[in-house]
């Protein structure tokens, strides 16, 4: 169980990469951009993965549902995005206390896969919006 607590541990404090807190770090305009070539915007992509982070979060809570395909991928606003990156960084934090309580194995592993995937995303997006 350790071994998935440090790996959150990692992708939150960012030791190999950018921690999100800093590349989350961005004006609502910024977090918002999408240019027309891009697929989503940050901000998207960041609730996104709040999302999902949910959805495991939930399961570990012991409560019941389940995702709703097409609302993963929500478009946000500008002044939703304060809301957006607390719940992605207030989630992390959660899933390491319940990684560091021996919770299930599983769930935490598919939440530290998924936000390390996307948290790349994240600081390309941001590089691609200053170029």
């Amino acid at each position: 169980m350790e071994g998935v607590a440090e790996t959150l541990r990692q992708i939150r404090d960012g030791r190999d990469f950018s921690p999100p807190k800093a590349i989350l770090r961005v004006s609502p305009a910024a977090a918002t951009l999408k240019r027309p070539d891009w697929p989503y915007s940050l901000a998207d992509n960041v609730a996104h993965t709040a999302y999902w982070q949910e959805i495991w979060l939930n399961r570990l809570r012991g409560q019941k549902g389940s995702a709703v395909m097409g609302e993963d991928w929500p478009t946000v606003a500008a002044g939703d995005w304060e809301a957006v990156r607390k719940q992605f960084l207030y989630g992390l934090d959660e899933a390491i206390a319940f990684a560091e309580a021996g919770a299930d194995l599983v769930l935490l592993a598919r939440i530290a896969h998924h936000n390390a995937y996307h948290v790349g995303q994240w600081a390309l997006l941001k590089r691609l919006a200053r170029a």
